[in-house]
C-alpha cells in the first residue's frame, strides 16, 4: 500500500538504515515498506508510529491528502 513513511523519514532527515536500525528491522525491509511492497505487521507499524511520532492513520492511510501538496 502505498504510505508516507519516505516523506515523513526524509523529513526527518534520517537515514532509512538509522531508522530501520531504531525500530529493529533490516534497510531492505524499510525499503519494501516505504514503497508499498509490503505491509508491515501491526507491531513494526506502531514502532514507526512511535519512532515518528505520526499516527498510524497519518503514515499509512493519508498518502492521497499529503502528496496532494507537493
Amino acid at each position: 500500500m502505498k504510505n508516507n513513511l519516505q516523506y515523513i523519514r526524509k523529513e526527518s532527515r534520517i537515514s532509512q538504515k538509522k531508522f530501520a536500525d531504531k525500530i529493529g528491522i533490516s534497510r531492505p525491509y524499510l525499503s519494501r515498506i516505504e514503497n508499498g511492497k509490503v505491509n508491515p505487521s501491526l507491531e513494526i507499524a506502531h514502532k514507526i508510529s512511535l519512532e515518528t511520532g505520526k499516527t498510524i492513520n497519518e503514515i499509512f492511510f493519508d498518502f492521497a491528502v499529503n502528496h496532494s501538496k507537493l
